[in-house]
């Protein structure tokens, strides 16, 4: 995984350790559950994104959580089998280099603080993999409603059990060309969310907000791709 802030980045270690780390501190020092006693941590960061607002308060967060995992034994560790080498948690949840982990955590959240951007945790080149991929998605729609509408432009998907009294002359339905703005608008998303995290962030916390741009892209689907009947 690695913790990148501007012209930051640094590998912080393989998932697995990461999740014992979270998953460590909401068990072991959140007895009234995840996030209500480290939200910029067990939320925020939790969930990829800590915005530099948020950083101040992280980092007061990462003091109470160094101490609380220094006065755990290794053995209270969530998710982490093996050998443990060291005498508590704080010890045996190291980063790459063999330093406890959450100094790592402290240096991305620290420089966050000083270049005033969001920290984000992701997989190695997993944030460019992710927009290839969605970048690849949308010119694949693009390229069907292109083609389609040049080369196939009537034909119409229609259910596959119609109604006896339907008007055999009645040929309405969805333009197959038009399928390819739904591969478009998915495609538009994940770049959109991955370039803008504040963006993705916003949508994460706001469901009514996803759903009314979903169903305002249904509605635009259907008006643009209906057939005449």
């Amino acid at each position: 995984m690695v913790l990148s802030t501007g012209s930051f980045s640094r590998e912080i270690g393989p998932k697995p350790l990461l999740d014992a780390f979270f998953d460590t501190v909401g068990c072991r020092l959140e007895p009234a559950g995840r996030a209500t006693r480290f939200p910029a941590i067990m939320d925020n960061l939790f969930e990829g994104v800590l915005t530099s607002e948020r950083a101040r308060a992280a980092l007061a967060e990462l003091d109470e959580i160094e101490l609380g995992l220094r006065a755990l034994p290794a053995a209270k560790i969530v998710g982490r089998t093996g050998v443990l080498r060291g005498n508590n948690a704080y010890e045996c949840l190291p980063g790459p280099d063999g330093r406890p982990l959450i100094g790592h955590i402290r240096a991305g959240v620290e420089e966050s603080v000083r270049n005033g951007k969001i920290l984000q945790i992701s997989v190695t080149r997993g944030n460019r993999i992710q927009f290839q991929l969605a970048l690849a998605m949308a010119l694949f729609g693009a390229a069907w409603m292109f083609l389609g509408r040049r080369f196939f432009g009537n034909w119409i998907l229609r259910p596959l059990l119609q109604n006896q009294n339907q008007n055999p002359s009645d040929h309405s339905g969805l333009y197959v060309w038009s399928m390819g703005f739904v591969f478009v608008s998915v495609g538009a998303a994940y770049m959109l969310a991955g370039r803008v995290p504040r963006l993705r962030i916003w949508f994460q916390r706001r469901t009514w907000a996803t759903l009314a741009v979903a169903l305002a892209l249904a509605a635009a689907l259907i008006y643009f791709g209906m057939s005449p009947r």
